[in-house]
């Protein structure tokens, strides 16, 4: 590659790309949060106003990680700040995500996080076909 190629900014631009890999990449990260969330039992602790420190703490979870967890969360429209530094589940969060509500979407969830992993093994599937799931009687 010659100096002229080199300075030559091809079109599209490389940030289209990495903008499109950046929202891709966001997405996961809010699965991953959600997933984590729920294995931790997040909702069903902020059933009522509670600090992020004191969540951890009684769960065994890193504080500062447990605070950008409910940031994050709140960011998502999961959980809601009480204004003195505790939080609290969303009406979306306490209708959806608490286990032993009449909506919740536990099974939902667990076939998406089951479809996640699938994805993980796309090369897989692309060489030897999907896995074929057997019919059976009930």
């Amino acid at each position: 590659m010659n100096h002229d190629e080199i300075l030559n900014i091809p079109e599209p631009e490389a940030e289209e790309l990495f903008g499109m890999i950046e929202g891709s990449m966001d997405g996961l990260r809010r699965m991953y949060v959600l997933r984590g969330a729920l294995e931790e039992g997040v909702f069903e602790k902020l059933k009522r106003p509670k600090d992020p420190r004191a969540m951890a703490r009684e769960s065994g979870m890193d504080e500062g990680l447990a605070i950008l967890l409910c940031e994050s969360l709140t960011a998502m429209g999961l959980l809601e700040p009480d204004g003195h530094g505790n939080y609290v589940n969303s009406k979306m969060a306490a209708t959806y995500l608490v286990r032993g509500s009449p909506h919740a979407q536990e099974r939902s969830l667990q076939w998406t996080w089951t479809g996640m992993e699938r994805w993980k093994d796309l090369r897989r599937y692309l060489r030897s076909g999907p896995d074929l799931i057997r019919r059976t009687d009930f």
